[in-house]
């Protein structure tokens, strides 16, 4: 009888959480013994912890590059450990005019960089972070780069039995998401169209929401926090999804809604367009007017279109093919 292969161990590192983070640790934990690690805290005790659970592994997996993604492939380097980091958007960024993204700043841009030279391979979601990194760094960068696209689990995004005419975006609230998200562009577009609701859904950060609510028409609704579970429902009714960002390193929330048969509108910046194809409405950026008249044309669209929504999301952005790639890439790196 063969003897059965024991797994590999794989350290994951990351510094905040979100539902995508978890998602990929879920796919990891399939096919790896996995080491968790929070790196949010920072100092002395987190580096004697990370070079603990790095002699315990094969590998380490960041997501998103910063000084925890930093730490992790310089003491990998130094172990002789292979590391990769898994790129989602505001590492990859740089928008100086709104402070937005990891190379706005001298902290984040060092950490950033540090992370880039030493990590082993660069997973970004898209084609267009791809992009990004190599303007944002160099070409240097192209031999490290392999694009995981971003993936979901239609499974649990479905669609519910009736749709109503409600345009919906989700997002935290603060000062920058309402530049690099669009947030103030969605409220002002609500003005040319009094009799639809518009719903935002999204925590407060930083008391920010004040501003939107003081250019905001009655007939938007501010939801607040909703637990990721419980958005389905909101997915479900809504006929309309919006994307309305500068700056969009995927966009989970669009494919999530596209999963449910919202029709989208999205701007024509970061992958968004590619995301969409010819299922939805494509606007400029901070445009109001012109994204109301996009919005009009998605609630009096076919229930059709929003089915072309969801089948467009299973074939090109399912769970199994971000588990296969990922999985197999890793298996090389370690051998």
């Amino acid at each position: 009888m063969m003897k059965k292969k024991s797994k590999k161990t794989v350290l994951f590192v990351y510094s905040f959480w979100t539902p995508f983070i978890a998602r990929d640790l879920r796919l990891l934990e399939k096919n790896f013994n996995v080491i968790r690690m929070d790196f949010s805290k920072k100092g002395l005790t987190s580096i004697i912890k990370l070079i603990k659970y790095l002699l315990r592994s094969e590998i380490s997996i960041s997501r998103f590059a910063g000084w925890h993604a930093a730490a992790a492939s310089v003491i990998s380097r130094l172990l002789n450990k292979k590391s990769v980091v898994i790129v989602g958007g505001t590492d990859a960024a740089c928008i100086p005019k709104i402070g937005y993204g990891v190379f706005t700043t001298l902290k984040g841009k060092v950490g950033a960089k540090l992370t880039y030279r030493y990590v082993d391979l660069i997973l970004p979601i898209s084609d267009f972070l791809k992009e990004c990194l190599i303007n944002n760094v160099g070409g240097h960068l192209i031999s490290k780069i392999r694009v995981i696209q971003n993936a979901f689990d239609y499974k649990d995004w479905v669609s519910g039995n009736t749709k109503e005419n409600i345009v919906l975006t989700v997002s935290h609230i603060s000062r920058k998401r309402i530049k690099t998200k669009g947030l103030d562009t969605f409220v002002k577009t609500a003005r040319y169209l009094p009799n639809t609701k518009f719903v935002l859904i999204g925590g407060d950060l930083d008391g920010s929401l004040k501003e939107l609510q003081a250019i905001a028409p009655q007939n938007v609704e501010f939801i607040g926090p909703v637990p990721h579970e419980k958005i389905l429902l909101w997915y479900q009714k809504a006929k309309v999804y919006c994307q309305l960002s500068l700056f969009e390193g995927f966009g989970n929330a669009l494919g999530e809604a596209m999963l449910c048969e919202c029709i989208p509108v999205v701007t024509n910046s970061s992958e968004l367009p590619n995301i969409i194809g010819n299922c939805g409405f494509i606007v400029p950026y901070a445009s109001p007017k012109i994204t109301a008249n996009a919005i009009q044309k998605a609630l009096r669209a076919p229930v059709d279109l929003g089915k072309k929504c969801r089948k467009k999301i299973i074939q090109d952005y399912p769970i199994e093919k971000r588990e296969r790639e990922l999985i197999s890439i890793i298996q090389k790196l370690v051998g």
